[in-house]
């Protein structure tokens, strides 16, 4: 049988030991639901272990760094609102929007101080918000029928899929707003034209995720 030479031996030594090192490493923080008729918020350690109680809510989504989760709670009257907490359990939830709308469409800027999120009336346009989830002020960035948000990783831009409209299949297009200034430009142009069978095919748009190489080293600086 075939020797493996050494210094293969070596490499191969040197990927485990780094794979094993991963989850030391990483340290993540795991958040989840349980009970789903009456559900609470849970955080744990990456390896399952120090599970405890965060607030009663469901849908958490965990920050970047791991130290806090935002989450659906349900307020007086079935008021839908967004909420943020501590994940090591550590002080009160604060509540970032009363009035949630569309709470699938949400996102944490990479250096987990802010947040993007919509409110609005139950019925007609909503606001694109983004929040400092330290102080729970808002910006808004947009208003209209929205179906997707992201951050870029250097948190100077959103880019977000709005609708000028509530019907169905929404006619949406792609925009890239600045934290900063506020503007938005639009990426995308909707493209309606008649089909064979007499009805219309409609370009739907809506943006999935940043791709790392455009981080700008630049910090964004805090707009008054």
């Amino acid at each position: 049988m075939p020797k493996m030479p050494k210094s293969q031996w070596i490499a191969a030594i040197a990927v485990v030991t780094a794979l094993l090192a991963l989850p030391t490493a990483a340290q993540a923080t795991l958040v989840f639901t349980r009970a789903p008729l009456n559900p609470s918020v849970y955080a744990a350690n990456d390896n399952g272990s120090g599970i405890h109680k965060i607030a009663k809510g469901s849908q958490p989504d965990v920050s970047p760094d791991g130290k806090t989760v935002a989450y659906f709670h349900e307020g007086p009257g079935h008021a839908q609102e967004l909420l943020v907490a501590a994940t090591d359990g550590s002080g009160s939830p604060r509540t970032l929007l009363a009035v949630w709308r569309e709470s699938f469409i949400f996102a944490w800027s990479a250096d987990s101080s802010t947040v993007a999120a919509v409110t609005g009336p139950e019925l007609g346009k909503k606001r694109l918000v983004a929040i400092d989830a330290a102080s729970g002020g808002q910006q808004t960035i947009a208003k209209g029928y929205f179906s997707g948000v992201s951050f870029d990783p250097a948190g100077w831009q959103l880019v977000y899929s709005k609708a000028v409209s509530e019907k169905y299949p929404p006619r949406s297009d792609v925009f890239v707003a600045s934290l900063t200034t506020g503007k938005s430009t639009s990426l995308t142009k909707t493209i309606v034209r008649a089909n064979r069978s007499g009805g219309r095919t409609e370009r739907l748009s809506s943006p999935s995720c940043w791709a790392p190489s455009i981080v700008n080293t630049a910090r964004r600086t805090s707009s008054t």
